[in-house]
């Protein structure tokens, strides 16, 4: 996780889960999605109209939801994901 805090800031795993359902997107990011209640939240979030991101080695059980799946290492990819965001 010390790399991912390094990208993103350790807020962004602080939020609600009212906060995360409504949100526009959701990024989600090294999780194998099997530990209920956060393996439910991309769900939930997507039922409520989310954008679903997912970064993970393997294949999660919510990719067949997601407008955009990566399977690779997240701290390879990440940094290249926020890097335009990062330059505004």
């Amino acid at each position: 996780m010390t790399g991912l805090v390094t990208v993103l800031g350790s807020g962004a795993m602080t939020n609600t889960i009212n906060g995360i359902l409504d949100s526009d997107v959701m990024l989600v990011i090294g999780s194998s999605l099997t530990i209920s209640p956060v393996c439910d939240l991309p769900i939930q979030a997507r039922h409520a109209g989310a954008s679903i991101i997912v970064v993970n080695f393997e294949p999660t059980p919510v990719d067949y939801l997601a407008e955009a799946v990566i399977h690779a290492n997240v701290i390879d990819v990440i940094p290249r994901l926020v890097a335009p965001f990062l330059e505004q």
